[in-house]
């Protein structure tokens, strides 16, 4: 029989004040970490990458799900927008409404240029406080009141422009004609693209304010009301835009369980491969520690210490990889008309080391099923 090649030190054996205090099993479980690197770094990398994917799915779906409330429940939490004709009665207007929470504004559906393309700008331009149907939040998310001094344009379409505060911007109405807009302020949007601007500062363009739209903070209820009047030319609600959304997200719960179903499957198949090969080049030593009297439990310990260990290690690796992802995509996602909230729920974080652990805790099971078949007689005529 050879004599065994003299094994290495690792490093934290060399620390000799640290390393004599660690247990037997420990001593094997960090040496064996570090003993097959090629190993360590498969390992790690595949229920690290199987741990980003979970991650990223509902990180995505958290960005999507809460657009919906964000937009049309706080920053636009008015139900309904009436057109109105050009020549409508107020009082026919006022008389339908009864009562119902309500604004006067003038609408001018238009296009800025962005990238070459011409992207639908809505400019809403108010002669009365919108404070209760309309939330205008600066970046650092402060309640901005409408000045005389400019437009308020929102974030993303300002970025995208590639302006600032003070600089001019053009749009175009459906009639062609040019509106040469100076941009005082930016406000936190999730949906399509909006300016807001004062009755007073329009007119100080030279254009004459003319009120063609009713935003209802209400649910409309008496429909057939409005619909005998000729003043109205169509009614608009929120909640069919904010329903289109919930649709999306909940599609979105088929994506995030073919992701984890993915992940699992990769999951298993990376740490199930990596036990079975560990296993079947320890057999000698496992039938040595079933001979010195160890039990099940000991014998789990000493096998598997370092597989949950690099998977704890692995599944964190996993989650801030999954926050670098998930940044990535809504960067890519910058020329749309729609913001993904930045927000990750705590349930995302909590849901990805589970299903993580739970993966790996599925190979163990399987695996040590094996190591109660090892014949011992057998495995300890292996020659090294």
């Amino acid at each position: 029989m050879k004599t065994p090649v003299k094994g290495g030190k690792i490093f934290f054996e060399k620390i000799s004040y640290i390393w004599n205090k660690f247990k037997f099993t420990t001593k094997i479980t960090i040496r064996n970490i570090f003993r097959y690197k090629m190993k360590l770094i498969i390992n790690i990398i595949g229920i690290a990458g199987c741990s980003s994917l979970i991650f990223l799915a509902f990180a995505i779906k958290d960005s999507f799900s809460n657009i919906p409330n964000y937009q049309f429940e706080y920053l636009r939490p008015y139900k309904s927008e009436i057109n109105l004709s050009n020549n409508y009665n107020k009082n026919n207007i006022e008389k339908v409404l009864k009562g119902n929470k309500h604004i006067y504004a003038q609408k001018i559906y238009s296009k800025i240029l962005i990238d070459n393309k011409e992207r639908y700008t809505d400019i809403y331009i108010f002669d009365d406080n919108i404070d209760n149907f309309i939330k205008v939040l600066d970046k650092n998310n402060n309640n901005v009141k409408l000045e005389d001094k400019g437009i308020y344009i929102n974030q993303r379409a300002l970025e995208l422009l590639n302006k600032n505060f003070k600089d001019n911007i053009l749009a175009k109405d459906y009639y062609n004609n040019k509106y040469i807009l100076n941009v005082h302020n930016s406000f936190k949007n999730f949906s399509g693209n909006y300016i807001y601007m004062t009755k007073n500062y329009y007119e100080s363009l030279g254009y004459k304010y003319k009120e063609n739209i009713v935003l209802v903070y209400d649910e409309i209820k008496n429909y057939s009301d409005f619909f005998k009047l000729s003043d109205i030319l169509y009614i608009y609600e929120t909640n069919t835009q904010k329903l289109v959304y919930n649709k999306i997200s909940n599609s979105l719960n088929y994506i995030v369980l073919f992701i984890t179903i993915f992940s699992a499957s990769l999951s298993f198949i990376v740490t199930y491969s990596l036990l079975d090969i560990n296993i079947n080049e320890r057999k000698k030593e496992i039938s040595t520690i079933k001979v010195l009297g160890f039990r099940k439990k000991e014998i789990f310990k000493y096998i598997y210490s370092e597989t949950i260990i690099l998977t704890i290690i692995a599944s964190i690796l996993g989650i801030f990889l999954g926050i670098v992802l998930h940044k990535s995509i809504l960067y890519s996602m910058r020329n749309t008309n729609v913001v993904f909230v930045e927000n990750i729920s705590i349930k995302t974080y909590i849901l990805t080391t589970i299903l993580t652990y739970i993966f790996s805790f599925i190979s163990i099971v399987i695996s040590f099923r094996k190591i109660n078949k090892i014949n011992m007689v057998e495995s300890l005529k292996i020659e090294d």
